[in-house]
């Protein structure tokens, strides 16, 4: 099950000439950084849409910030998912150093969208270092728009406000706002992402008002707030004589840096060494059964669930989970019973199912008592291996149904079969993969999202660049 997250070494490339970017959700490192991280997730509308999400979002992350640090304090304290992004980017660069000197040096970049290292912090680092190449390699083996595509965007809004406002605002602010920076950067953004007439009117100055409304009203409501803190707000935002940078902020053409040679490995669901990976990990534990009803042990694959609008809008991710099941089982010689179940719901909507916890009740009900839980989107250990499928079903629920053996396979972390599939997906898109795929650029078929449009668009230029 469980296994200690590694304690990387310190990166030391001096003048690294190819980036591998690592992109991943990430999780917050201490118990005091879970509140940005749930704010951070709660006003993504690429992730979760809440109608107005630039007061409900901050709210609900209020609220479930209690609840979520004591399940990080039950699994060490925060999450290990940094530790085991730096030690698989250790390993693989190790390996692409040897396998391909002509792109050596090669350094690893992590890429949180939520957590530290943040993506745009990461792409300041990048940039200082002058690389010749850059590869943005999702973690998420399996695309899903709510977290791949959520990702993307993310870099692409980066380079698109290229004066980054926020930061002059912050030394703008005075001393009393500056503490809350994350929560007003984060509800500002939330609302200039809407569409709503207010936005549209003037927007800056009522974005910026308004977010000082909501960080302010959370902590001390007063309904004088907007009309003293507009006069603050249209300073910060809206150009003038003596601060003619702030009408810079929307940036018609991103800038990328000049030099760098950039390209996308976005999905690789079906990655012969991803299959070989988990279906170690699966045998690993099918050796801790007795040999009497080993056969009779239903190996339940478990992902994190979607909504279902997210399904029907035509996201792919879903059937790119039931493409690396199929090979995992193929690896096995289909040995075992399987099922592939959904965890992690969130919200009274209606989701992708089965569920996990469900689907458990629902075997035990027939008479099944022998279970593997394999997680089979995630790379690396976090809050719903360690704590959700560790804790919650094969500890509390499994004993709660009177299960006989329920055990969870270790996600791949940095089993050396992975490692080897890490450095072989790299290493083919360094040599002759396109530098970016057809099926990124395609979106799905109900999609409405105006920044994914401009987004994929954005980076079909950026990766036709000499």
């Amino acid at each position: 099950m469980a296994v200690a997250a590694p304690q990387p070494s310190v990166q030391n490339v001096k003048d690294p000439k190819t980036g591998i970017v690592l992109i991943n959700m990430g999780g917050p490192g201490t118990i005091d950084e879970v509140h940005d991280y749930l704010l951070k997730i709660m006003t993504d509308r690429d992730m979760i849409q809440l109608p107005v999400q630039s007061q409900l979002g901050p709210y609900i992350a209020r609220r479930r910030t209690p609840e979520v640090q004591k399940k990080y304090s039950e699994i060490g304290g925060g999450s290990p998912i940094l530790k085991w992004t730096k030690r698989q980017g250790e390993l693989l660069c190790e390996k692409l150093d040897v396998l391909s000197p002509e792109t050596a040096p090669h350094k690893y970049y992590v890429a949180f969208r939520y957590a530290n290292p943040l993506t745009d912090v990461t792409l300041e680092e990048m940039e200082k270092d002058g690389l010749e190449r850059a590869v943005l390699f999702s973690q998420y083996p399996q695309y899903c728009c709510s977290t791949t595509g959520s990702s993307f965007n993310a870099i692409y809004k980066y380079y698109k406000d290229s004066i980054h406002w926020y930061d002059r605002y912050r030394g703008l602010m005075p001393i009393t706002y500056r503490g809350w920076y994350p929560e007003l950067f984060t509800s500002a953004h939330c609302l200039r992402e809407s569409n709503s007439p207010l936005v549209r009117m003037r927007e800056g100055a009522h974005v910026l008002a308004h977010a000082l409304l909501t960080v302010q009203n959370a902590r001390s409501p007063d309904p004088t707030l907007y009309q003293r803190h507009h006069s603050l707000a249209f300073k910060l935002h809206c150009p003038t004589e003596s601060n003619p940078f702030l009408g810079q902020r929307h940036e018609r053409n991103p800038k990328v840096p000049p030099g760098i040679k950039w390209s996308i490995i976005d999905r690789w669901s079906t990655h012969p060494l991803l299959a070989k990976t988990i279906a170690e990990r699966i045998r690993t534990e099918l050796k801790e059964f007795p040999e009497s009803i080993k056969k009779d042990v239903i190996i339940m694959f478990t992902a994190h669930s979607i909504p279902l609008k997210v399904v029907n809008r035509g996201d792919a991710y879903p059937s790119e989970v039931g493409a690396t099941v199929q090979l995992v089982m193929k690896e096995l010689g289909y040995c075992n019973p399987y099922s592939l179940v959904w965890q992690s719901k969130v919200g009274p909507l209606p989701w992708l199912g089965p569920f996990t916890d469900e689907s458990l009740k629902g075997y035990v009900k027939q008479g099944k008592k022998n279970f593997i839980l394999v997680p089979v989107a995630f790379v690396n250990e976090h809050i719903e291996t360690l704590h959700e499928l560790d804790i919650e079903y094969c500890h509390d629920l499994g004993k709660e149904l009177g299960v006989e053996n329920i055990r969870r396979a270790a996600a791949p972390n940095d089993h050396p079969i992975f490692i080897d599939g890490l450095t072989d997906i790299v290493l083919n898109h360094l040599k002759s993969g396109p530098r970016i795929s057809p099926k990124f650029l395609t979106r799905c078929p109900h999609c409405t999202n105006t920044r994914c449009e401009m987004s994929k668009s954005w980076f079909a230029q950026l990766c036709s660049q000499q």
